[in-house]
């Protein structure tokens, strides 16, 4: 018997469903996302994601991932569902990637009358999705880029044992206002 696990989403707006990572089994701990958000605890590990938009044709949904700067628009024609792939993503999120979610994996989702949502996530052995802008770089140096913002290049010998470089956008910058009176 295959157990389905359901969400209830509003039929427009936005809602968060938070995945967090370290439980035995997948459970849906909130499965009422009406609210703004619903929160899923999956086992810890490596998971290939695919979200599908089940809901009437011409209808749709955009989801994003602000850890891996993605945002996408899943709409369906006449024809059956498609699987949209999320990527491969580590559960839970590694606490050196300095995600603003901690290690929950976020995905946010902008729902325009779509009634049925579905999302699948597949236990793989391939090494996760790295986000732009995080790289492991050690003494022999390295270079971290994240599109359309910026790129740092780490000199060989500058560090001493491997560590995690986090380049972030910040899209909203703290006040200022004090800095600017000196």
């Amino acid at each position: 018997m295959v157990k389905i696990y359901r969400i209830k989403i509003p039929a427009t707006g936005t809602v968060k469903i938070i995945f967090t990572g370290g439980g035995g089994r997948l459970v849906i701990t909130d499965n009422d996302a009406t609210d703004g958000e619903a929160r899923v605890s999956m086992p810890s590990g490596k998971f290939d994601g695919y979200l599908q938009n089940r809901g009437e044709p011409n209808n749709k949904i955009t989801y994003e991932d602000k850890l891996y700067y993605v945002k996408q628009e899943i709409s369906r024609d006449k024809g059956q569902p498609v699987w949209w792939r999320i990527g491969k993503r580590e559960l839970p999120i590694p606490s050196d990637w300095h995600n603003d979610d901690g290690t929950s994996y976020v995905l946010t989702i902008t729902n325009a009358g779509v009634t049925n949502i579905s999302t699948r996530w597949y236990p793989t052995t391939e090494e996760s999705d790295i986000p732009p802008g995080i790289k492991k770089i050690g003494a022999e140096g390295g270079f971290v880029d994240l599109p359309g913002v910026g790129s740092l290049n780490i000199p060989q010998g500058a560090l001493t044992q491997n560590e995690t470089i986090v380049m972030k956008q910040i899209l909203q910058a703290n006040e200022l206002s004090s800095l600017l009176m000196m």
